[in-house]
């Protein structure tokens, strides 16, 4: 893919949107934020495609 998305603060070009706009976000200082929220159990990300939903069992569940 071309990289025709570039950062206009370190000329970082990217073949996807999405990653320029992640990359930007260490630029403006929202690293530390975790906007992204997962709908069933409220954990928080920093990005999108991290807050996709894994079931999993605990040892008590299994086991009781």
């Amino acid at each position: 893919l071309p990289k025709k998305y570039v950062c206009e603060v370190c000329a970082t070009a990217f073949a996807r949107r999405n990653d320029l706009v992640r990359h930007f976000r260490g630029h403006t200082g929202e690293t530390d934020d975790r906007p992204f929220e997962c709908r069933k159990c409220g954990a928080k990300f920093k990005r999108s495609d991290a807050r996709k939903y894994v079931p999993f069992l605990s040892f008590t569940t299994v086991f009781s």
